[in-house]
């Protein structure tokens, strides 16, 4: 702001109400609430030559300040099921963002640092909204949205319980594996043996059906909506013959004549 008196003398500028600065002819004036008015009057007191004049005023009515949200660590462009990823931003206005998630994906906050989001489904897209809701000095922010495309999660075996390198013909042995996903392993044989079934980590027999050849396990997790199929995994055992032993039921007499 600025003034000045036809007589050449300095006008004094004193602020009240929703304001404060002054000065001498000119001043900066700064609005320090969001509500009511700021007045800003105009004086020249006058000296012994000049009488003084007449008082200037002038009002302003205090606004809300606009801010805005700035994202400092956006969310990825995809994610993969059950994944957690963090996200933050920032106001203009210093006030803390609310950070909130909808669609494929759950999570929030509002702690003015990290803020993680969970993936809950395979597919969809997963949308976090930041937002400033204002206060009494602050309006509103506008909302920032930003969406990550959800993807189904990958899974591996592992084989807890191994088959034998080798085995006999009617031999059984045992084996065990469990997915990552937690889901169900299927097992499977090939060549010459027999049995399989589904296990979480519990066992599943096996039974040689040869003596000669090469007995294959399979271990497989098709997949479900969530997570993609597992690679096979699979082990070999190497047939061979039982072995046996002669026992004898009616002994020859330890001498005869």
């Amino acid at each position: 702001m600025a003034a000045t008196a036809d007589s050449g003398l300095p006008v004094a500028i004193t602020t009240t109400g929703a304001c404060s600065g002054g000065g001498s002819g000119s001043a900066s004036i700064t609005m320090n609430s969001a509500s009511g008015t700021c007045t800003i009057r105009y004086k020249q007191p006058g000296d012994l030559n000049v009488l003084a004049a007449l008082q200037q005023t002038e009002t302003t009515a205090a606004e809300k300040a606009a801010q805005s949200i700035a994202v400092t660590v956006p969310a990825p462009t995809t994610a993969v099921y059950r994944v957690t990823f963090s996200v933050a931003a920032t106001a203009s206005s210093g006030l803390r963002v609310v950070v909130s998630a909808a669609g494929a994906c759950a999570g929030g906050g509002s702690n003015g640092a990290l803020v993680k989001i969970t993936m809950t489904s395979s597919s969809g897209a997963c949308t976090v909204h930041f937002n400033q809701p204002g206060n009494a000095n602050y309006a509103a922010a506008a909302e920032v949205t930003s969406d990550t495309a959800a993807q189904p999660a990958t899974q591996s075996i592992t084989v807890k319980r191994s088959a034998p390198a080798s085995a006999p013909f009617n031999a059984t042995f045992k084996i065990a594996a469990k997915a990552s996903s937690g889901l169900p392993v299927a097992v499977t044989t090939t060549g010459v043996c027999s049995g399989g079934g589904s296990t979480t980590g519990g066992n599943v027999l096996i039974t040689m059906t040869g003596a000669a050849g090469t007995c294959t396990v399979h271990y497989n997790q098709a997949g479900t909506a969530n997570y993609l199929a597992a690679t096979e995994v699979s082990s070999d055992t190497t047939a061979q013959p039982a072995a046996q032993s002669i026992r004898v039921t009616t002994s020859a007499p330890g001498s005869a004549t």
